[in-house]
């Protein structure tokens, strides 16, 4: 593969990352329609589980970095399909978990291992290190566009 720079650093770097999620992006879509889900609906179900308790879909939305009403939109497709349900979250509010059928396929999604052969020749020292450096640029991009200031986003760690 060609090596291509400018010299400036970071657009290097920005169209490295959009080469990547392009790529990872086509394997994911690959991987959810194969269980007949969206990405954004496999997203989310990983999300609310790891989250591990119930979580309001406002918080869902801060953790998939979506608009609340896309994920409320999103979150009562994947209700009607049997993969959410609403319950008791924090504080009294109604929050997302979920069914046997989402922790089904979100189990299925995470077996297939797209992600898993992607990294596979990767270090844990460098997917860690990688981890760490994307997390912060992640940081730093909510808190270019104002999220973070607004305190209308929490992230999941």
């Amino acid at each position: 593969m060609y090596e291509i720079s400018t010299g400036t650093k970071p657009y290097d770097l920005m169209w490295l990352l959009a080469q990547v999620n392009e790529m990872v992006g086509s394997a994911l879509s690959r991987q959810c329609h194969q269980l007949g889900v969206t990405v954004p609906a496999a997203q989310t179900l990983y999300m609310i589980e790891g989250v591990g308790k119930p979580v309001t879909a406002y918080k869902t939305a801060g953790l998939v970095g979506r608009q609340h009403h896309s994920v409320v939109e999103l979150t009562n497709r994947m209700k009607t399909k049997g993969l959410v349900h609403r319950t008791s979250g924090e504080a009294g509010k109604s929050g997302l978990a979920l069914t046997d059928e989402g922790k089904e396929i979100l189990n299925k999604f995470i077996d297939i291992g797209v992600m898993d052969t992607l990294v596979g020749n990767m270090s844990k020292e460098d997917l860690a290190k990688l981890m760490v450096g994307l997390t912060a640029l992640r940081d730093a991009a909510m808190k270019e566009v104002g999220e973070l200031n607004k305190g209308k986003v929490e992230l999941w760690q």
